[in-house]
């Protein structure tokens, strides 16, 4: 992963500057604290980039970017999700401190309801969220496809091309250390379709919401639409009905 990192710097570097790319998001996938917890539920969600987050290249060299980079992936001390804070008067409700709320992020808003869906149906006995001060992310792992990007931006098709071969290297290390037993790329297919390589028994779904389902080995994979552009209720019951097909 190291390798893989210290590659994209360079490329970025080459291609816009090392000024731009010390201003540029740089992101590594993480793990909640109690992920390793679960046997039966392990999900692992998929985004396209980070709109921001912080930059940690500024005076390293692009060896010492990609060491940075892996570090902050392994998170030996477990604080991940650490920059989500609780809010105390509002049990269950959540932000980054500042002015960012995971409410108001259909992307998360949407994909916790459905970890709570899937807990009720997959884990015996079922977590009590309560215990746990209603953090249900701290059981997932999360990454995007595509680790650098300006802030505020989505990566464009310059952005996207640079990284790609190293982005598909980071994922598929993502995938084989985390060993989740559900990838729900939440992306679209078109943004997915670069890293089709990456899987097999690819089909394109007859769905609303799951667009692609495919496999990781023995992982089911399900590509949906971005979660915004589908109400709740519907994003959610279509992807546990595709799940109960592909499981009966």
């Amino acid at each position: 992963m190291k390798n893989e990192y210290a590659a994209i710097m360079d490329k970025f570097v080459s291609a816009y500057g090392r000024e731009s790319f010390d201003s540029f998001a740089h992101f590594a996938g993480m793990k909640g604290r109690q992920y390793d917890k679960q046997d039966r539920l392990r999900l692992m969600l998929v985004g396209r980039s980070t709109n921001g987050w912080p930059s940690v290249s500024e005076g390293l060299d692009s060896r010492s970017f990609g060491k940075r980079m892996e570090d902050i992936f392994l998170d030996r001390n477990h604080t991940a999700f650490d920059w989500i804070h609780n809010v105390p008067s509002r049990p269950g409700v959540f932000t980054n401190g500042k002015e960012y709320s995971l409410g108001r992020s259909d992307f998360w808003n949407y994909t916790g309801e459905l970890w709570r869906q899937l807990n009720k149906r997959l884990n015996s006995p079922v977590i009590d969220l309560a215990k746990y001060d209603y953090r249900w992310f701290e059981f997932i792992v999360w990454t995007n496809l595509y680790k650098v990007t300006e802030q505020g931006k989505t990566p464009g098709l310059k952005m996207t091309r640079l990284q790609l071969p190293e982005c598909m290297e980071i994922l598929k290390e993502e995938i084989d250390t985390w060993k989740p037993n559900l990838i729900l790329i939440e992306t679209d297919e078109s943004w997915f379709s670069g890293f089709s390589p990456l899987f097999s028994s690819i089909e394109i779904a007859r769905n609303p919401v799951v667009k692609v389902v495919a496999r990781y080995k023995k992982t089911p994979v399900l590509v949906t639409i971005r979660p915004e552009r589908q109400s709740k209720e519907k994003f959610i019951s279509n992807i546990l009905e595709v799940l109960d097909e592909i499981r009966s």
